[in-house]
C-alpha cells in the first residue's frame, strides 16, 4: 500500500499526516455506538457548470477525544428538496442517545436548508464563512491530524466508496497551502486543489464535535 509522499510547499496538512490517519482494516459503517456522539457536516455547492463544487456531507463519530468517518458522500446538481430530505435520512440513520448534531453551510441556499430541516424537528446549527472562520475550521482540523486525533476509512476490501473518498480527502487537504497577504502581511489560507468541499465538510463536523464534551456512558447489557 504505497503512498504517494510529495507534497506543496507551505502544506497546512503534511502529507505524513493525512496518510498516518488511515485505517486499512475500516470501511465506512452505518452502525451506531450509543456511547458515541455523531457530527454531519453539510458543505453546500456554491456554483453551476462543469468545475461547479459538489454538495459533500460527512459522518463523524466521536469518542472521548477520537474522530472516526463514518460517512462521505457527494452530490451534484441537487435542489433544495433533495438536501433537505437526504440530511434528515442521514440524521435519522446516525440518532445517538448520546447526541447527534447537524451543522451546514449556511451561506446562499443553506439558510433555507437550515429552516426546512428545523421545520422538521432537526437541531442544525449554521456555519459562516467569512475569511476568519474559514481560517479557523481549516486550522483547527489541521490540529486533529497533527495530533493523530482522526481515523480515515481506507479498506480495500470495503464494498463501498471509503477509499475513493480518503483519496479524493487526501488531495483536497493536501491543497491547502499558507500564504501572506500582499498588502497586509497578515497569513491567508488557499487552496490549490481543484475543489475543498469534502475537507471543507469535514472541517464543520470537526469543529462543532470540539465544542461538544464526550459523554461518559456506562456499557449497555443486551
Amino acid at each position: 500500500m504505497c503512498e504517494n509522499l510529495g507534497e506543496i510547499d507551505d502544506a497546512l496538512f503534511p502529507m505524513k499526516n493525512v496518510v498516518a490517519s488511515f485505517d486499512y482494516n475500516r470501511g465506512f459503517s452505518e452502525s451506531v455506538n450509543p456511547n458515541a456522539m455523531y457530527f454531519i457536516g453539510a458543505d453546500f455547492a456554491i456554483s453551476e457548470g462543469p468545475r461547479a463544487d459538489f454538495d459533500a456531507y460527512i459522518v463523524v463519530e466521536k469518542v472521548n477525544d477520537q474522530y472516526i468517518i463514518k460517512h462521505i458522500e457527494t452530490h451534484k446538481g441537487w435542489q433544495r428538496p433533495e438536501k433537505v430530505n437526504r440530511l434528515q435520512e442521514l440524521f435519522n440513520q446516525y440518532n445517538s442517545v448520546a447526541g447527534t448534531f447537524l451543522v451546514v453551510d449556511e451561506s446562499n441556499m443553506g439558510t433555507m436548508v437550515m429552516n426546512d430541516l428545523r421545520n422538521r424537528g432537526i437541531p442544525v446549527s449554521g456555519q459562516k464563512f467569512h475569511t476568519s472562520a474559514r481560517k479557523s475550521l481549516i486550522i483547527t482540523l489541521a490540529s486533529v491530524f497533527a495530533g493523530k486525533g482522526i481515523v480515515v476509512p481506507r479498506s480495500p476490501d470495503a464494498k463501498d466508496d471509503c477509499v475513493k473518498y480518503s483519496e479524493l480527502l487526501k488531495e483536497q487537504l493536501t491543497g491547502f497551502k499558507r500564504k501572506k497577504s500582499e498588502k497586509t502581511g497578515d497569513e491567508l489560507i488557499e487552496s490549490i486543489a481543484a475543489h475543498d468541499d469534502v475537507a471543507i465538510s469535514l472541517a464543520m463536523a470537526i469543529n462543532e464535535a470540539i465544542q461538544h464534551e464526550s459523554i461518559d456512558c456506562l456499557p449497555i447489557s443486551g
